[in-house]
């Protein structure tokens, strides 16, 4: 009897704490699907052929070559990789890895022509 009130005690512990663990995560929280518009950002990029693993490398150095020779600060940054791994080469991968310029700065996009590849993401629901 008294083992039966320990084990019954234990899983109605279990219990609670399951359930404030789901209500934690929103398990109870209603789901608000909606459509926006995105994008007209200003895109600071590198084109790469080649593995994607050395996006990263791309993506710090064009990070730090914007802020310590333009003086521009840049918060996010972004990658668009446009072939398969699986299916194509590594030699033969294609991406465009940047950064996105803050809207503060897209009057600067002048200075950064020559050097840098700029397109303006384009508008999507």
């Amino acid at each position: 009897m008294k083992t039966l009130k320990i084990l019954s005690g234990v899983i109605v512990s279990l219990v609670l704490i399951l359930i404030g663990i789901y209500a934690f995560y929103g398990g109870f929280t209603n789901v608000k699907c909606t459509i926006t518009e995105q994008g007209g950002e200003t895109l600071v990029y590198k084109e790469i052929k080649g593995d994607y693993s050395q996006s990263g490398d791309v993506m710090n150095k064009m990070y730090y070559a914007l802020i310590n020779d333009n003086k521009i600060e840049t918060f996010k940054g972004f990658g668009i990789y446009y072939d398969n791994p699986q299916k194509v080469e590594k030699s033969k991968l294609r991406s465009e890895v940047g950064c996105i310029l803050e809207p503060v700065d897209t009057v600067k996009v002048f200075w950064l022509k020559g050097k840098y590849s700029i397109k303006v993401c384009p508008i999507k629901k």
